[in-house]
């Protein structure tokens, strides 16, 4: 195939997207269920004492994902504003030391995002009941990470823990949209996130654990309504 040929293909594909987009302009509200397979590395805030987790590092956690997005009308971008609530990471750490402290916290995390989203049409009308398309994008934003539980010595009497952080997070997503009717959509993406890192509080039993590279393997499932 000649570069000619190339290009006009390319401008004919790029033009065919524009087309698209055109039918595909107003906001939209969309609802999903969240299921992550999430992680994150953990140590003693200011102690050199080493600490592991009891449990594997890989923990499910699940909750609800609200999304209020506006389409373009010449374009195929999406802007959005999405809240998420992650309920929980439980963590079980323990200290290597001659009086181990074990630490035993629920970790949840509600974060808000601002999204940008570039739609591809996998079919010959976007935006007709039937229709279907991908989509990859990105989002930055803000997350509360909120930690409760108790850290106590093997065999004592544990003390509670309680503590919230605010701290940047961003996340990449690749996803598909289905068109039931013209109005209601039916969403599956897959999403990688990062949800920064926090600290449990420090006790008399000593410093808080300290968590980062809090990241998560996410599926989304749920649908949306075009207005």
């Amino acid at each position: 195939m000649t570069m000619r040929m190339l290009a006009c293909a390319g401008l004919c594909a790029l033009a065919s997207t524009a087309a698209l987009a055109q039918d595909a302009g107003g906001y939209y509200a969309s609802l999903k269920a969240v299921g992550g397979l999430s992680n994150y590395d953990v140590g003693l805030k200011n102690e050199s004492t080493a600490l592991e987790l009891i449990a594997p590092e890989d923990e499910i956690v699940g909750g609800p994902s609200l999304a209020i997005g506006y389409r373009m009308k010449n374009w195929p971008v999406r802007l959005e504003a999405e809240w998420i609530w992650r309920y929980r990471y439980d963590m079980n750490a323990q200290s290597i030391e001659t009086n181990s402290r074990v630490f035993k916290v629920n970790h949840s995390t509600q974060s808000l995002y601002a999204n940008v989203y570039y739609d591809v049409p996998l079919t010959e009308r976007l935006f007709t009941k039937g229709t279907a398309f991908g989509y990859v994008g990105g989002g930055l934003g803000v997350a509360l990470n909120n930690a409760e539980g108790t850290v106590g010595l093997v065999g004592g009497t544990p003390v509670s823990l309680d503590n919230s952080e605010i701290d940047l997070t961003w996340m990449l997503t690749l996803g598909f949209r289905y068109h039931i009717t013209k109005r209601w959509i039916l969403d599956v993406a897959y999403r990688f996130s990062d949800l920064g890192g926090m600290d449990t509080g420090s006790t008399s039993l000593g410093q808080a654990v300290n968590t980062s590279t809090y990241r998560s393997h996410d599926l989304l499932i749920g649908v949306a309504y075009g207005f």
